[in-house]
C-alpha cells in the first residue's frame, strides 16, 4: 500500500510518498494553498488517484506539552475537509471541519491519541483511503536543519522546507509501522 504524508501550511503543503513496499519516503512536490482551498484538494485528490495511494498521513502540530493549539486545530479542519474532498465534495466547506476537530478534541482528551491515530476515511477513486495523523513536533525545524547541512540556501523560498518535512512526517510513520510489525499491510 501506498502512503502519502501532508505538512500542512496556511502557504503551501509539503506531500510526500511512500513505494508500494513502504521502505522510502519521496517528497514530491508542494501543494499551494494561496490558489484556494478548492485548488488545493483537487491537487491532492488527483495525487491520491494518480498514485493509487491507501492511506494520507496528515501532521499534527502539538504543543512541546503534547497539548492541542490554534495549528493543530486548523490542521484536523484541514483533514475533515480533505476526506470530504475525497469523497467529492465540491466545495468542501469549513465548517464541518469545526464539528469534527471539536469530536477529535474530546477523544484525544479522553486518551484516545495514539503516535499513530486513525481519523476517518473516504473513497477516492474507487479505493477506500484512510486518513490518520502523525505527531509532526519540530520538523520543519528538523528539515530547515538537514536543507542548510545540505548547503542549501534561500530555504524559505519554493517550499522545499515543507516538502523535506512531509518526507521526516512520512519516514518517521513508516519507521513506527516496521517496528511495529504493520508495514505493507
Amino acid at each position: 500500500m501506498v502512503v502519502l504524508s501532508v505538512d500542512y501550511g496556511d502557504a503551501r503543503c509539503g506531500v510526500a510518498v511512500s513505494d508500494p513496499l513502504q521502505m522510502t519516503a519521496t517528497g514530491l512536490r508542494d501543494v499551494t494553498m494561496r490558489r484556494g482551498a478548492l485548488f488545493a484538494f483537487r491537487s491532492l485528490c488527483d495525487i491520491i488517484s494518480e498514485r493509487s495511494v491507501g492511506l494520507v498521513v496528515v501532521g499534527l502540530p502539538f504543543n512541546m506539552d503534547g497539548s492541542l493549539g490554534p495549528s493543530a486545530l486548523k490542521v484536523i479542519g484541514f483533514a475533515d475537509r480533505l476526506i470530504s474532498a475525497m469523497e467529492g465534495s465540491p466545495d468542501p466547506g469549513p465548517a464541518a471541519g469545526a464539528v469534527c476537530a471539536e469530536a477529535f478534541i474530546c477523544w484525544w482528551k479522553g486518551g484516545g491519541y495514539a503516535a499513530e491515530s486513525w481519523y476517518g476515511g473516504a473513497s477516492c477513486g474507487g479505493r477506500d483511503v484512510g486518513v490518520t495523523f502523525w505527531d509532526e513536533r519540530l520538523t520543519t525545524r528538523s528539515a530547515q536543519r538537514t536543507l542548510i547541512g545540505m548547503g542549501k540556501r534561500d530555504i524559505r523560498r519554493g517550499g522545499s522546507v515543507d516538502k523535506a518535512a512531509s518526507e521526516i512526517i512520512l519516514t518517521g510513520y513508516l519507521d513506527r509501522l516496521r517496528l511495529s510489525g504493520k508495514g505493507s499491510e
